[in-house]
């Protein structure tokens, strides 16, 4: 399956927080096309710098669902949280 994202457009963009880390949330829509077959889609990513490294975390669906579905995406993403994995052994693990 191939995606083909084009006419994306910035539905909303703000400063936010995700795990009490301050993040950019970003929501926007756009139309994917899958084969023959185009979606009209809305997402959002939040993007976050921690301990020098990047992280994304969003969700998305289609337009005419996005209503029903967005407040199952936020209350996924509001349990996230960051680990500090240098508290752990990693030996117990391996």
């Amino acid at each position: 399956m191939r995606y083909n994202f084009h006419n994306c457009r910035i539905l909303e963009k703000k400063i936010s927080h995700i795990s009490n880390v301050k993040a950019v949330f970003v929501k926007y829509s756009h139309t994917a096309k899958i084969l023959d077959t185009e979606i009209d889609m809305i997402g959002f990513q939040y993007f976050t710098l921690r301990n020098g490294m990047a992280f994304s975390i969003g969700g998305s669906s289609k337009k005419v669902d996005f209503e029903k579905i967005n407040s199952i995406l936020l209350k996924s993403i509001s349990s996230f949280m960051f680990e500090d994995w240098e508290d752990y052994n990693l030996e117990d693990f391996e």
